[in-house]
């Protein structure tokens, strides 16, 4: 299961088929997989393990998308349509499919943080657009192709640097990786440094590969695994199925409760104890992000008729919790929830 963070809120989106088998099909019969009582079982704890994310979801009021194939393939095509603020995902190959905001590594507890990656960063700084960054999944393997053998990092970034962003697919899909052999030099005019003995057997084992027979015959296998990025199956943004996922859902209480009471043994007060304060929270939340939305864009937002579960009623004290600043408010809204601690930038904002 992938996300998507949206200014009000998050969106799943889930994978319905098993990770293992997840990559396409391709016509010469790479990533072909024979189905054996393992990838079966596999297949049917993963169907479990979605079934259960989904419930989870949607008793926390969090919608969930079911994928027509890849999940970081819809995460990244939301993103690109502006429909999410970025995915959430431990794929590196969602800035493949259009991503450009890419959250992963999540750390909890004190000291936390997530790893952010910007596609407008991986442009500005190392010169990566997402055509370059697809050629070198072809160069050093990615879900849909394997590595070249004898081709590293180094080299790989340099070949993909000599060509033009725009027109480097192209050439894939017409010469494979024939092109390879023609752009082979070391000439700091053409942005390439020089080569010690250990770089230049990397580019003579790149020219070989790419100019023997057989991978001259592969060449329509690259132009699948080009247009698999390019052109995954994903419910469209104006689809029906994203459409309805984007309106906001209710916070259910009493399935939420059930989740719990099976999972953890917790009794409703548990639960209740641990998860309405972060239900609030993300409610205040949801708010003050729509007003930072809306300040950015110059409108002004009819708050008073948003609907939310919870607001805040009044501030108790001001507290400090691992050293940050919080206060302690009082809540209205139903079910009823006394007092929580809140960081005190969602009370100023």
């Amino acid at each position: 299961m992938d996300g998507c963070k949206e200014a009000l809120g998050y969106l799943g989106v889930l994978q319905t088929n098993s990770p293992s088998a997840s990559p396409p099909v391709l016509q010469d019969g790479r990533n072909s997989q024979k189905t054996t009582s393992l990838q079966r079982n596999m297949g049917s704890e993963f169907s479990c393990m979605i079934k259960e994310a989904k419930a989870l979801g949607v008793a926390l009021g969090i919608p969930c998308l079911d994928g027509l194939e890849e999940a970081e393939a819809q995460c990244a095509l939301l993103n690109s349509a502006s429909l999410c603020d970025g995915c959430f995902t431990a794929d590196s190959d969602a800035l493949l499919f259009g991503a450009r905001t890419v959250y992963r590594d999540i750390h909890l507890g004190e000291g936390g943080f997530v790893v952010c990656y910007e596609m407008a960063d991986i442009e500005r700084k190392l010169g990566f657009g997402r055509n370059s960054l697809i050629t070198l999944a072809l160069l050093l393997g990615g879900d849909y192709s394997q590595k070249i053998h004898g081709v590293g990092p180094e080299v790989a970034c340099k070949l993909v640097r000599s060509i033009d962003e725009k027109n480097i697919l192209q050439r894939i899909a017409l010469e494979g990786l024939a092109f390879a052999r023609k752009t082979k030099g070391t000439k700091k005019k053409e942005g390439l440094l020089s080569c010690d003995a250990d770089k230049e057997n990397e580019w003579n084992s790149l020219q070989t590969m790419c100019s023997s027979k057989k991978e001259h015959e592969s060449d329509e296998y690259y132009r699948q695994v080009i247009e698999a990025y390019l052109k995954p199956k994903c419910h469209l943004p104006n689809s029906p199925a994203v459409e309805r996922v984007l309106l906001q859902y209710p916070f259910q209480q009493r399935e939420l409760q059930k989740i719990c009471a099976h999972a953890f043994g917790w009794t409703p007060d548990k639960t209740d104890e641990y998860i309405m304060p972060k239900i609030a929270e993300r409610d205040v939340r949801r708010l003050a992000n729509l007003r930072s939305l809306s300040l950015a864009l110059g409108v002004q937002a009819p708050y008073q008729h948003i609907r939310v579960g919870y607001r805040i009623a009044a501030i108790v004290k001001p507290r400090k919790v691992q050293g940050k600043e919080c206060f302690e408010v009082a809540w209205e809204g139903d079910p009823c929830l006394k007092t929580s601690v809140i960081p005190a930038d969602l009370v100023k904002r």
